[in-house]
């Protein structure tokens, strides 16, 4: 995987905050950082999927509407 370096500037208390984490799991700070950014990007992803499943739920339930005569008719009976 390809990288990029950068210099980032971020108020003490959060720089106090990801040193003691890193410390505390043995990792590098850019580890940590690198982490929180990809916890974000995933959870970014998981809310616009379900806005999609959502605007598609409406969609969904028409088709089966409009379908559900047609199944209805060949259907099998218990």
């Amino acid at each position: 995987m390809a990288t990029e370096r950068f210099t980032i500037t971020v108020p003490e208390r959060l720089g106090k905050s990801v040193r003691r984490q890193a410390r505390k799991q043995k990792k590098p700070v850019s580890r940590i950082i690198v982490e929180a950014l990809e916890a974000q990007e995933r959870e970014r992803t998981r809310q616009r999927m379900i806005e999609g499943y959502i605007a598609s739920r409406e969609e969904s339930r028409q088709i089966a509407e409009e379908f559900w005569p047609i199944a209805a008719e060949t259907w099998p009976v218990d």
